[in-house]
């Protein structure tokens, strides 16, 4: 479409260019004549001293003069002619001078546009690539965080079963739902803190046979303020036991 419209405009620009030179030649074309026929006229005396020979007489004359006449006749209305021609030539390109800045500034437009387009569809790419390694990082963190969870709960089996009386929970639940590493002592379900003293001494006793045992090894145990507990879980060490009394003082 670019193209159709710069060859029309190419086309009256000729036209225009053709148009006033051949007005300029006719018009030279003419006044040559004249002037080639006025010398003839000045070379030749006798042709213009002689009363009974007119230039009028002549056909050349006349014919010359005919068409010199013709063309002054024709040229106000020409020059008129080719200045509407022209006003008009001047208008039509303009206007597709115009239709091609728009067409230009419309192809310009669109350029932008594919290339924009293009741009979106390679980052739609790399939102869909980065979306499936997302998706496979969330699958190895489910993994891994099920691989923790299950290692804390073969952890904690393997350490409950060595305790009779004290359980450990060696991990707790976020508010988010993920599992954090933890160690809480637990007598019979309650928390070592919240337990009275006997629950508390026994859970000791507990955790030190087990020691004891696991380790192949044995060493006497002391409890303090023995007086408070009516009774002692079975232990593999001697067990001595201090109580406040108001009796003579002896040694179990």
């Amino acid at each position: 479409m670019i193209t159709s419209q710069e060859e029309e405009a190419n086309r009256i620009d000729k036209a225009l260019a053709e148009l006033e030179t051949s007005h300029t030649t006719a018009v030279a074309k003419a006044k040559e004549d004249r002037e080639a026929l006025q010398k003839v006229l000045n070379d030749n005396p006798r042709v213009n001293t002689e009363p009974d020979i007119n230039g009028e007489d002549l056909p050349e004359w006349v014919a010359l003069e005919k068409e010199i006449k013709e063309l002054s006749e024709q040229l106000p209305a020409f020059n008129a002619e080719d200045a509407a021609s022209r006003t008009e030539i001047r208008q039509r390109k303009a206007n597709l001078t115009a239709r091609l800045d728009e067409v230009k500034r419309k192809l310009n437009l669109r350029t932008i546009i594919e290339a924009n387009e293009k741009r979106i569809a390679e980052l739609n790419g790399e939102a869909a690539k980065l979306a499936q390694e997302r998706a496979e990082i969330q699958g190895c963190e489910i993994v891994i965080a099920d691989l923790i969870k299950a290692r804390m709960t073969e952890v904690e089996r393997r350490v409950n079963g060595l305790f009779s009386r004290v359980q450990f929970k060696m991990y707790k639940t976020l508010v988010n739902g993920e599992k954090e590493p933890d160690c809480i002592c637990l007598i019979d379900g309650v928390k070592y803190a919240d337990k009275n003293q006997a629950g508390k001494v026994n859970a000791g006793l507990d955790i030190i046979n087990t020691l004891c045992t696991f380790h192949n090894v044995s060493a006497p145990i002391f409890v303090d303020n023995a007086e408070s507990i009516n009774e002692f879980i079975p232990v593999v060490s001697q067990l001595v036991k201090l109580v406040v009394t108001t009796e003579d003082f002896k040694v179990e």
